[in-house]
């Protein structure tokens, strides 16, 4: 029998030595395809935001297109022209105020010096009003 047991003994340390290459090999070949897996999804995850990018700058692109033609139109809008053709397609005819028309407040909600005839609507406004 004592010769039995060290076959077993040798075949045993022989097929440890077998087991531990194949662990091994197994072990670099799971960490191998972990590797292209994380890759791949890396390389997915990549091309999705270049993607979104690509949207992001297209969508910023039409944007700015679109704010300069407004800033063109709301320019054309603003000539002196266009306000009175507006005017006069609602029924209005109006002139461009002479200086004695113009008041000029200042930053505390006064007139300014000199603006007597908004003083003048004001004293007006508080002799009209009712009392109660």
């Amino acid at each position: 029998m004592g010769k039995r047991i060290k076959k077993n003994r040798r075949r045993n340390k022989q097929m440890s030595v077998s087991a531990k290459r194949t662990l091994n090999m197994g072990g670099i070949i799971a960490i191998l395809f972990v590797m292209v897996i994380f890759n791949m999804l890396a390389k997915t995850r990549a091309e999705t935001i270049q993607k979104e990018i690509g949207e992001k700058t297209r969508t910023l692109e039409r944007l700015e297109e679109e704010r300069i033609r407004e800033d063109s139109r709301w320019e054309r809008m603003k000539s002196p022209e266009s306000v009175n053709a507006a005017l006069l397609s609602h029924g209005l005819k109006m002139n461009t105020p002479i200086d004695a028309q113009i008041v000029r407040m200042g930053g505390n909600r006064l007139p300014l010096k000199g603006q007597l005839s908004v003083k003048r609507a004001m004293a007006a406004k508080s002799r009209n009003m009712v009392r109660r």
